[in-house]
């Protein structure tokens, strides 16, 4: 998904150094969808990329290469959302919150390509 994800961006200068993704943080990543319990979740590129020296230079990605069958999802994916994590019905509910930039959650269909798209939740 990583190189996918920088392909589709045009970017070619980034790197996998010490476990983590490291990019320019000047480029302008493409959002990510991600399908939650059929609704779709968007996570901007300034909600996955952090400045993580401080002075703008250098960015690294929360968004990890794994060997897993599975993925593990943190805060990007609420950058902007409010959310409610029900511990009696196992469920999270997300709305964007009243001064997100995201518009509403939209649910759709389960993907059944194996090809990862970007841009949009279509």
């Amino acid at each position: 998904m990583i190189i996918q994800l920088f392909a589709y961006a045009g970017i070619d200068d980034w790197s996998y150094e010490s476990g983590v993704v490291v990019t320019k943080c000047e480029y302008d990543l493409p959002s990510l969808y991600f399908q939650i319990d059929g609704a779709w979740i968007e996570a901007r590129g300034n909600d996955y990329k952090y400045n993580y020296n401080g002075d703008g230079t250098s960015c690294i990605l929360f968004v990890m290469p794994m060997n897993s069958p599975m993925n593990i999802l943190g805060m990007p994916v609420h950058v902007d959302y409010y959310t409610i994590h029900d511990p009696v019905t196992g469920l999270v509910t997300w709305a964007p919150h009243s001064n997100s930039p995201k518009g509403d959650i939209v649910k759709g269909a389960v993907p059944t390509g194996k090809t990862l798209r970007f841009g949009s939740a279509d």
